[in-house]
């Protein structure tokens, strides 16, 4: 319990963070107001996990988590990067 208690701690901060501020941060982004972007994208994280649930679901955990964690610190990483220069660069004052 110890050793997959710190993953499941990420993954359900990360799908919280996604179904409770992604939509309206995506709209305001974007600067659409249609609801539609926003449930797209949730949908997206959604899909992808229940499309890994069904490849993935009949290995050993041992594993599949290895490979589970990397993959979402590679991803969170090139995300949240991408992120983070975004804003460096929107707080430039023209």
């Amino acid at each position: 319990m110890l050793l997959v208690s710190p993953s499941n701690i990420a993954v359900w901060a990360w799908g919280g963070f996604y179904l409770s501020l992604m939509p309206s941060l995506v709209r305001e982004v974007a600067g659409v107001s249609s609801v539609l972007l926003g449930c797209l994208v949730v949908s997206i994280l959604m899909f992808s996990g229940a499309g890994a649930i069904l490849a993935l679901g009949g290995k050993a955990p041992r594993r599949v988590l290895p490979g589970g964690i990397a993959t979402m610190m590679a991803a969170g990483s090139v995300i949240g990067g991408f992120g983070f220069g975004g804003l460096w660069a929107a707080r430039k004052i023209d």
